[in-house]
């Protein structure tokens, strides 16, 4: 049996505690993504849409894409974007769509994979936090016009 010498144990622990860290850095990465991702959508609903629908639309929007876009990012938010019925004049123009997808495309496959993994458990609670942040931002807008 090979004993570690208590400095081997140590870096041992501490190259374990570093991974940790990192595993703990890229959990907040996804689900911060998700969530900022998620909260641009209603920005993109179509006007041909009931807005009472706005937020199951979304959930049904990222139920779906996640399912038929196998880790793909730019057909995940494609698909999205599709089933929401966006307009292409309002993404094309949407810089932090654009810089979503961007900062998506050079993250890794297992961070990826990740997105994905917590998109598809806990869709309910990245809506509701992208719900919370979408009435922030539309309190701003109206404080905004009233001035």
């Amino acid at each position: 049996m090979n004993y570690l010498s208590p400095d081997e144990f140590k870096k041992k622990i501490l190259n374990l505690k570093s991974f940790e860290q990192e595993d703990d850095m890229m959990k907040a990465s996804v689900k911060m993504e998700a969530v900022l991702f998620c909260s641009m959508l209603p920005e993109f609903f179509g006007k041909d849409l009931d807005r009472l629908t706005l937020w199951t639309r979304i959930g049904s929007a990222i139920e779906t894409s996640i399912v038929k876009s196998n880790y793909d990012i730019e057909f995940f938010v494609n698909l999205c974007l599709e089933h929401i019925k966006a307009e292409h004049s309002q993404v094309v123009t949407h810089e932090k769509l654009q810089a979503f997808v961007d900062g998506s495309l050079v993250k890794s496959d297992e961070w990826k994979k990740m997105f994905f993994n917590y998109l598809s458990t806990r869709h309910f609670l990245v809506i509701a936090q992208a719900r919370s942040i979408w009435e922030k931002k539309k309190k701003e807008r109206l404080c905004e016009t009233k001035k």
